[in-house]
């Protein structure tokens, strides 16, 4: 079969089809977390630059590729035998065959600084994303603008395409306001301030969007060393990063999702692990709770961390970084989203958004088929191209004078 991509698209939109997804890039569609290439979803699957071919296979044979592959035979005929496999390939991608795959923190580069994320005389301490990369949050530091700002964005996740909204300023005592949290629906906002108490923001009758509303203080943790609060597990766990030396991370487990009933200052924490940073100003929790990475402001190092089900007890260092103190001078908040790792440099006059590319793509366009098929036009065929099926017809005779492969493109198109 073929893949049906609509005839005209945005930049941005989302194709899916059985279990893949595509996005249109403004001239092509790319697969959207994918770690393989899928010609096909099938049984048969490159693997170790091997395409192995059962002959014993009755039927149409799918194919899955996930790297340049040589195409390996196996269970020929015997002698006075003959078999025939009927290969069916259908491209999903363009014919450069870009593949989507993630890499490890140490692997992440630049790829562009944009954006002044600042209001005033101080700094952001943290940014947040949020509305599908429409509108960014910015949590502001200093007294004169001691608050949250709001910024929306014309094409999502670019920032060269932001612009200032509005603002919702705390009045609590704490003299900064630092890292939060938003409701993945967009109807509450929660910050923390400078002595560790919870700032909430009621966004229920106008998600994404906390227009003049006041917040409400929440004295919970009256910790000065709190940096940023995040939550986790489908809302059913509280984390808390704190700036020491070393760094410690909290973990409290909620009545409910995002429920702070009987969080108070006497609250203590259900587990706390010690981090390899030293004054970490931020951290991040994977979708799937399975690994977290710190920003250690003094070391300018974002350090990867792999944990079981969002259990913080564990949480280990799995030895990968990446030093950011080449890009800026005084890192502060990381963030994750739309496959890219955004920083915020504190250290600049008009703070400084910079974009890291977290996946990358290799290109692979070959598949050798073994030298002994005699190919009925001559020519092996090539693999196809978007949106193209191809039938592949593979006979196989044994004699004396041993097996005899020929192969013949049934067709394309089908």
């Amino acid at each position: 079969m073929s893949l049906n991509f609509p005839p005209s698209a945005n930049t941005g939109d989302i194709y899916t089809s059985g279990n893949a997804s595509y996005e249109f890039t403004g001239t092509k569609w790319k697969p959207v977390n994918r770690v393989d290439y899928t010609i096909q979803a099938s049984d048969i699957a490159a693997a170790n630059n091997e395409l192995v071919i059962d002959f014993d296979v009755d039927g149409i044979q799918r194919l899955t590729l996930s790297e340049e592959a040589d195409v390996i035979f196996v269970n020929s005929p015997s002698e006075g035998e003959y078999k025939k496999v009927l290969l069916d390939l259908t491209a999903n991608t363009s014919s450069t065959y870009d593949v989507f795959v993630q890499l490890d923190i140490n692997e992440y580069f630049l790829d562009e600084a944009t954006g002044n994320v600042q209001t005033g005389s101080g700094g952001t301490f943290h940014i947040l994303w949020g509305k599908d990369g429409y509108r960014l949050y910015g949590m502001d530091q200093e007294n004169d603008t001691r608050g949250v700002h709001q910024y929306d964005l014309t094409i999502p996740y670019d920032l060269s395409t932001i612009s200032y909204v509005s603002s919702v300023f705390i009045s609590s005592s704490g003299s900064t306001v630092r890292g939060g949290d938003i409701k993945p629906d967009g109807t509450a906002l929660y910050v923390i301030d400078g002595y560790g108490n919870f700032v909430f923001i009621d966004m229920t009758s106008s998600p994404w969007d906390f227009g003049t509303r006041t917040p409400t203080d929440y004295d919970i943790s009256n910790d000065a060393s709190v940096y940023r609060i995040r939550f986790g597990d489908s809302g059913n766990k509280l984390y808390a990063i704190l700036k020491t030396n070393p760094s410690t991370i909290r973990q409290y487990d909620l009545n409910g999702p995002w429920d702070l009933t009987g969080m108070t200052t006497s609250r203590i924490a259900d587990y706390e692990y010690t981090l390899q940073d030293t004054d970490a100003t931020d951290f991040y929790i994977s979708e799937n709770g399975d690994k977290f990475w710190t920003m250690s402001q003094t070391e300018k190092l974002i350090r990867e961390y792999s944990i079981t089900n969002w259990e913080m007890s564990t949480a280990q260092y799995t030895g990968k970084s990446l030093s950011v103190g080449g890009d800026m001078t005084t890192p502060h908040s990381i963030e994750f989203a739309n496959d890219k790792m955004y920083v915020t440099d504190i250290g600049t006059a008009t703070d400084t958004v910079y974009q890291y590319t977290t996946a990358g793509t290799f290109t692979f366009n070959t598949i050798t088929w073994p030298s002994n098929i005699e190919w009925e036009d001559g020519t092996p065929p090539s693999l196809p191209a978007l949106t193209e099926t191809a039938l592949i017809e593979i006979e196989a005779r044994t004699d004396y004078l041993g097996t005899n492969y020929i192969g013949r493109l049934v067709g394309r198109n089908f």
